[in-house]
């Protein structure tokens, strides 16, 4: 079976973006992911194995922006990124698992892609949907992989300046 690394859970963050030209922004961000619990449960005749994930991650990164249409009142785009990343994965095992329990930490780079939907509201206001493709890089010898990757869906709010 594959060891999840957490299962589903809240991404949050914050960008600061300048378009160079109207089709293209490039910006700083800073975003995170923390993932709920997944557990992971066999059975043997005598006891119940189970590994218990859990995961944070923090980047930082260079962010850019490529707008479809770029005047018009909604837009489609696709935003990309690459930067620093910090990971702290959680694991907690009991039965055939019990000597899994430990909390590792790793530094690495990572990058994103993705497709967005965005609107401008007013002249100050705009409210966007974005998913991205995220992927990272983590200490092998700790995380039994050298890449982690995930999905992100999420709500933006934006304010043009």
């Amino acid at each position: 079976a594959t060891v999840e690394y957490g299962d589903m859970g809240l991404t949050y963050g914050a960008q600061l973006m300048y378009y160079l030209i109207p089709a293209f922004g490039l910006g700083i961000e800073f975003n995170a992911a923390n993932y709920s619990e997944a557990e992971i449960r066999t059975q043997t005749l005598l006891q119940d194995n189970i590994l218990k994930t859990s995961g944070q991650r923090y980047n930082v990164m260079l962010a850019g922006k490529i707008n479809i249409m770029p005047s018009s009142k909604t837009r489609v785009y696709f935003p990309i990124g690459f930067g620093l990343t910090h990971y702290k994965g959680k694991f907690e095992g009991s039965g055939s698992f019990a000597g899994m329990t430990s909390t590792e930490t790793s530094n690495g780079t990572a990058f994103y892609f993705g497709l967005g939907l965005e609107a401008d509201l007013n002249d100050i206001f705009i409210l966007g949907f974005e998913t991205r493709y995220n992927g990272f890089f983590a200490d092998k010898d700790k995380f039994n992989t050298d890449y982690l990757t995930d999905l992100s869906a999420m709500l933006k709010l934006g304010i043009k300046f």
